[in-house]
């Protein structure tokens, strides 16, 4: 946390451009392709997540990008600030993922 204020406070507007780039950009091509060359991919997504919004993610996302979906309570700096918390589910994402067998080509 520390890192990235200091990294804002030297650039807040290129900071600020990168945070509006993110948030506004389009990965569902590259997830359909990412999936297809045998990568396994689950997304885990707050409700409260103002930078990703439930409802914005539930509409751009379709079941041949992704392998699993987990919607948690809290912001999209959950796993930042309560990484305990969210730790188990993170693990159960990867083990989901090894049982469907996703990433082996």
């Amino acid at each position: 946390m520390v890192n990235a204020a200091r990294v804002i406070g030297k650039s807040p507007i290129h900071s600020l451009k990168e945070v509006l780039a993110i948030s506004s950009s389009d990965i569902t091509e590259l997830l359909k392709i990412v999936k297809k060359n045998g990568v396994g991919i689950s997304v885990v997504s707050g409700i409260d997540d103002r930078v990703f919004p439930m409802d914005r993610m539930q509409k751009a996302i379709e079941l041949d990008m992704i392998n699993g979906f987990y919607s948690t309570k809290g912001t999209h700096n959950e796993f930042i600030l309560r990484p305990a918390r969210y730790s188990k589910l993170v693990d159960k994402a990867l083990d989901d993922l090894e049982k469907r067998g996703a990433g082996n080509k």
